[in-house]
């Protein structure tokens, strides 16, 4: 049977005062804030592989996000690692997340459309058939895919089949992988559909 683990020092310091209220409370929030973005930028530009001004309100985001998540787990903090680690592993995740939300956009970092475009779209938009309304679990799934790069096809395909873990197949892609080689790392292999 294994000892509980006794975070160290610093990890129950962070603890105590984010938990804490006041200005040790405002203090702690607004020190982990700046290390969560120093994180998030690191993880942006990385991803990325640009500079450009539109990165740091993206990395901005990721630590807004971040924060919010971690405020919100601290009571499943556990003390196998330092808090910080522990920290910027929440940071990296959302910046993660915001880069594949701005590529599934078509956002260009440092681009925008131009004011006649959305005008256009929306004038077409109203002259179709809107499209059946999915069930939400599907389409939360197929926009998460489709924020992580994957063709329209496939990510409806993938989508609609609650077999294929979403969460392995969104880390395959973080890691480097095409999402085609993905979907065909991670599908079932007795070609099982459930639908979600």
């Amino acid at each position: 049977m294994s000892q509980p683990v006794i975070p160290d020092t610093e990890s129950l310091g962070w603890q105590r005062a984010l938990s804490g209220t006041g200005s040790g409370r405002q203090h702690a929030v607004e020190r982990l804030h700046t290390l969560l973005l120093r994180a998030a930028r690191f993880e942006v530009a990385r991803l990325r592989r640009t500079v450009d001004e539109d990165l740091d309100d993206l990395a901005v985001q990721a630590a807004d996000a971040a924060l919010r998540a971690i405020l919100s787990r601290l009571h499943t903090y556990r003390g196998d690692t330092r808090f910080t680690t522990w920290a910027y592993k929440f940071a990296l995740h959302e910046a993660a997340v915001k880069v594949r939300e701005r590529r599934g956009l078509g956002i260009g970092v440092g681009k925008t459309r131009p004011i006649e475009d959305a005008n256009l779209a929306m004038r077409h938009r109203r002259t179709i058939e809107p499209p059946a309304p999915l069930d939400p679990v599907v389409e939360w799934r197929r926009r998460r895919l489709l924020a992580a790069g994957f063709a329209s096809g496939l990510a409806a395909h993938l989508a609609e089949n609650c077999a294929v873990d979403l969460h392995a197949m969104l880390e395959l892609i973080d890691r480097g992988c095409p999402p085609e080689l993905a979907a065909r790392i991670l599908a079932p292999l007795d070609e099982r559909h459930r639908p979600c």
